[in-house]
């Protein structure tokens, strides 16, 4: 099973770790994904999610 891959993410810093929404856009609709990520680099959630690095 693959992982899915994301247009957009947006990342908030917490006090445990980081809070990331995964935007997609589907025929012009946005879909929204939330998760949360214990203490993890931004990048390597990047280079795991994003469809365009």
């Amino acid at each position: 099973m693959s992982i899915p891959k994301y247009d957009h993410m947006i990342y908030k810093l917490v006090p445990h770790g980081i809070e990331v929404i995964f935007i997609n856009i589907v025929d012009g609709v946005e879909v929204i994904y939330e998760d949360f990520f214990d203490h993890q680099d931004i990048s390597s959630i990047q280079n795991q999610f994003l469809k365009y690095n």
